[in-house]
């Protein structure tokens, strides 16, 4: 299957919003580890 170059336009804003949220859901996940590591103290 070939992308047509406007079509392949249009999927890279999803990819970009992909990455951003994967990279906040990391984020969060690194504080809440935090705090449970905190809360252990």
């Amino acid at each position: 299957m070939s992308l047509r170059p406007i079509e392949a336009q249009g999927s890279f804003p999803i990819s970009q919003k992909t990455g951003k949220l994967q990279e906040q859901l990391q984020q969060r996940g690194q504080v809440s580890q935090e705090i449970i590591g905190q809360q252990q103290l």
